[in-house]
């Protein structure tokens, strides 16, 4: 037989004790919810590493790095690239500026980059460049800091196009540029940034590094770089370039004083599978591009210039759009560069 327990005014006391022991479960929960939340960002503030927004502050007596890095390896004699289109304007072959030394082993294009400086001078105020000239990218090398204007030039009589990949590989934009014209753009995180130009100009490319700190350089013809109005402490210095990699060191800064370093790199860093691929197919002046970086027309007329496509019959099938695979021939685009952490 159930039964229910009536009170004053027809209180059901049993709905009451339900209801009490509903809150305390809700509060219970609550509690325990509460409690692993704050234990969450607890363990998050704990082991999560600290991340530092760069500062601008005024540097008195601020001290400065220079000094001068070198190749001590074998130093083959320089390549060139095959120039697929606009020859008329490009010429036949364009030279291959991956690795540029000068009499004494002075090394070109090698970016110079601080570590573990969060507050100092403020960043450039000046846009950078990057211009079309010349059928290249020019400068070859350059760094950026993150919100700096970047304007994007073409002062060739042709075509160009620039595509920029984060870390070579996500694109960030791909943008047309018809002779004469300009565009801006402005990076929101730091990294290394690919630059290629997709017209069948495979022989073009361009490396930006972008910082979230003016505390950069990048080394000039004889191998000398610069950095100052640095604020005394311990630092790491970085070195990057496009073909010989990374390598770092501890450099201490002086109140007022310059800080001399001779930096070497004594051998080229080893190329993966797709390094070497990009390198054969160079040197045998046989280069297919990547099957969805131009229209079939483009690719059959290249294959076609290059002696790749021998058959009338398949050059056809890919004019008419008829999607064709190609020989195994390597391709150019693969090579990816190494990428600064």
């Amino acid at each position: 037989m159930a039964f229910t327990a009536i009170g004053l005014g027809g209180y059901r006391w049993s709905d009451a004790l339900t209801r009490l022991h509903q809150s305390r479960h809700v509060y219970s929960v609550t509690l325990y919810t509460s409690v692993c939340w704050r234990a969450s960002l607890l363990i998050l503030f704990v082991l999560a590493p600290p991340t530092y927004a760069y500062r601008e502050i005024a540097v008195e007596d601020g001290g400065s790095i220079s000094g001068q890095v070198v190749f001590d390896g074998q130093v083959l004699p320089p390549a060139t690239l095959p120039v697929h289109k606009n020859r008329a304007v490009c010429g036949e072959s364009m030279p291959d500026e991956s690795l540029l030394l000068d009499a004494h082993g002075g090394l070109r294009n090698v970016v110079v980059i601080l570590d573990g400086i969060h507050a100092g001078k403020g960043h450039p105020a000046l846009p950078a460049l990057l211009d079309n000239k010349n059928c290249a990218f020019v400068p070859r090398v350059q760094t950026i800091a993150v919100g700096q204007p970047l304007e994007l030039r073409n002062s060739d009589f042709i075509l160009h196009n620039v595509h920029a990949r984060q870390n070579g590989h996500k694109t960030i934009f791909n943008l047309g540029l018809p002779y004469w014209s300009e565009k801006t753009y402005r990076f929101t995180q730091p990294g290394h940034v690919l630059i290629d130009c997709d017209v069948l100009h495979t022989w073009m490319r361009a490396h930006i590094i972008v910082t979230d700190h003016p505390y950069t350089a990048v080394t000039d013809a004889a191998g000398r770089f610069d950095i100052s109005h640095i604020p005394p402490g311990e630092y790491g210095l970085r070195l990057w370039h496009e073909r010989l990699g990374e390598q770092t060191r501890s450099v201490s800064v002086r109140t007022a004083q310059e800080t001399r370093v001779r930096l070497t790199y004594t051998a080229e860093q080893p190329r993966g599978k797709r390094d070497t691929e990009s390198v054969g197919c160079q040197k045998a002046r046989k280069c297919v591009p990547h099957r969805f970086a131009v229209s079939l027309r483009q690719r059959a007329d290249l294959a076609d210039n290059q002696g790749v496509i021998e058959s009338k019959e398949l050059k056809a099938n890919l004019t008419r759009g008829v999607e064709t695979d190609f020989p195994p021939v390597p391709d150019c685009h693969v090579a990816r560069p190494t990428t600064p952490g």
